[in-house]
């Protein structure tokens, strides 16, 4: 028979699970995520959910989309005792079995479909924070503005898409380069410039002049061997 010590102590911790389990399923959302990515999964195949119900280990339960059951009081056995590796290993496993064996493809029959629906809206009202689509799902373009400080030239693309953006921002910069070179006041200050930096990688120091101005102003001059 259970001591009154021991039967609090497991109100205490349950009490503790009831308070970490939104902390717990962000947590292995993340975890779940990261692992999908690593093995070329997708996503949206595979869902994992933190149960309090389940009292130890992971169940996988098959269907059009597997879910993963991580018992929510071993989960937190794992992170208490610093064992969270073996979480990381479990999910791994869980996640590769799920994808490969526990997926059926949906028919035609209204039942399936049925289950099918009524598992999906589950899953997302239970997961309201971490749910989402992955970002291949979505098309994304971006507007890409390249200003030159010195003349106020402005170069603007489109519909740029995210893969594009490295080799449009090359060919902008090709093309506001050309534009700041045409201005010859521009042009000739930034060849000064430019000599003035190479010339102080190259040249030598001979001296440094320093005359105090004032209480808060020193006049500094270096001398170079030309």
């Amino acid at each position: 028979m259970s001591t009154q010590p021991e039967q609090q102590n497991a109100a205490v911790e349950l009490e503790q699970i009831a308070n970490l389990l939104p902390a717990l399923q962000r947590s292995l959302s993340v975890l779940h995520e990261r692992e999908c990515e690593t093995h070329g999964i997708p996503v949206e195949e595979v869902q994992c959910v933190v149960d309090s119900t389940l009292t130890k280990g992971m169940r996988i339960e098959p269907g059009k989309i597997p879910h993963i059951r991580i018992s929510a009081v071993w989960a937190f056995d794992c992170v208490i005792s610093d064992k969270s590796e073996l979480i990381v290993s479990a999910l791994r496993r869980a996640i590769k079995i799920a994808h490969a064996r526990m997926r059926w493809t949906l028919s035609h029959t209204p039942r399936n479909a049925a289950e099918y629906i009524e598992s999906a809206r589950r899953f997302r009202l239970c997961n309201p924070e971490s749910f989402s689509l992955p970002t291949q799902a979505f098309r994304t373009r971006l507007t890409v503005k390249m200003c030159d400080p010195m003349t106020d030239e402005v170069e603007v693309r489109e519909n740029v898409r995210v893969e594009e953006l490295e080799d449009v921002q090359r060919e902008m910069a090709h093309i506001l380069t050309a534009r700041v070179y045409a201005h010859e006041q521009v042009a000739e200050l930034l060849d000064t410039l430019t000599a003035f930096k190479e010339a102080q990688k190259h040249a030598q120091i001979t001296s440094i002049d320093v005359v105090q101005l004032g209480p808060t102003q020193v006049l500094e001059t270096i001398n170079y061997d030309v």
